[in-house]
């Protein structure tokens, strides 16, 4: 099983900042509407997710504290920069552009590796590269054998052309991500194929790459020009997209029993039960909150899942969630959550 990662990214404590603890047991510090960002980072560097050019960066560091690097400043300056890190990588979003350093092995980094990968081997990114000049869009040697797939997502793919270009936003997970177009039309995948929540979905053949990663993202959505994508939340078990009109949608979990793969815009499900949503997170293995606009905080876990919402009674269903109210904002950690008030005060 992949080892937990503990990383922390930091962009200067600047007005203008926002915490936001994120899967994996990761946090970051996100700065924006500056002219420039520093981006300062920390935590394990054992798949060069660190972006500071070597594994070995802070051996010495590492055997003093056990968990984690010192922190360390990447050597580029951002614009815009949004940060969203998964287990072993770290992605990077500015001025449209998605920017990755980690473990290629996994998928997640949105490019297959140039090696096979064995275990945790294989090659590791170790300073932040643009993504779209490793995504492969040349097709493989001809496969005698019939894709299944092959129409799959067709028509999200056609709407979708050339938007992995110029992005929104990203969400990471396990070994996997979504990201967001720059008009909040189009969502977009990678990862592992045979993982969670990846081998949910109908993944052509075109898009299938070395050691079972894909190798350029997928248009898996794309939305009216009436309800557009407000935000998109990739977890371990499912993928979610919260909408403009404060509806919910999810891909099927394999704890549904769903043996059907999602093959388009139409294979989303809305979740029973959220309604007026304004921000939703992931963590655990498989519990949730969603943030409605009268500020309930709705949380929940799968119905079959061991997790539990941490330091609360569980609730398997978001149809009879778990409800904090007066509620401005949250983050939600492996263990643990954070609750901001109205009142600026930050409860645990």
């Amino acid at each position: 099983a992949m080892g937990v990662l503990r990383m922390m990214v930091l962009l200067s404590l600047l007005p203008g900042c926002a915490c936001e603890r994120k899967e994996t047991k990761t946090t970051a510090l996100q700065c924006l509407g500056r002219v420039s960002s520093r981006l300062i980072i920390l935590g394990q560097n054992e798949w060069g997710n660190l972006a500071v050019g070597s594994i070995a960066a802070c051996t010495e560091e590492v055997k003093k504290h056990e968990t984690a690097c010192p922190p360390i400043l990447v050597e580029r300056i951002f614009t815009a920069p949004v940060v969203a890190l998964g287990a072993t990588w770290t992605h990077v979003l500015d001025v449209g552009k998605l920017y990755s350093a980690g473990w290629a092995g996994d998928g997640a980094c949105g490019f297959s590796p140039n090696i096979e990968t064995q275990g945790m081997d294989g090659e590791h990114v170790k300073k932040l590269v643009d993504a779209s000049d490793r995504w492969d869009y040349n097709p493989d040697k001809p496969d005698m054998t019939e894709d299944l797939y092959e129409r799959a997502f067709a028509d999200e793919i056609a709407a979708c052309d050339q938007s992995e270009l110029n992005l929104n936003s990203a969400s990471a997970a396990y070994t996997s991500s979504l990201l967001l177009s720059s008009n909040r039309r189009c969502v977009f995948t990678f990862g592992l194929v045979g993982d969670l929540p990846t081998k949910t979905l109908a993944i052509p053949k075109q898009y299938q790459g070395r050691s079972g990663t894909m190798k350029r993202p997928l248009a898996i959505f794309h939305s009216s020009a009436q309800n557009k994508v407000r935000q998109v939340v990739a977890t371990y078990s499912a993928n979610f997209l919260v909408m403009d009109s404060g509806e919910v949608l999810r891909t099927p979990s394999s704890l549904q029993g769903s043996n059907e793969p999602m093959n388009g815009t139409l294979s989303w499900q809305p979740v029973a039960g959220l309604r007026n949503v304004v921000k939703m997170a992931g963590n655990g293995w498989t519990y949730y909150g969603a943030m409605t606009s009268n500020g309930d905080l709705l949380l929940w876990s799968e119905q079959f899942s061991n997790d539990a919402v941490p330091g609360l009674e569980t609730s398997t269903s978001p149809q009879f969630p778990v409800v904090v109210q007066g509620v401005a904002d949250f983050s939600l950690g492996p263990l643990h959550m954070l609750v901001l008030k109205p009142d600026k005060t930050l409860w645990s």
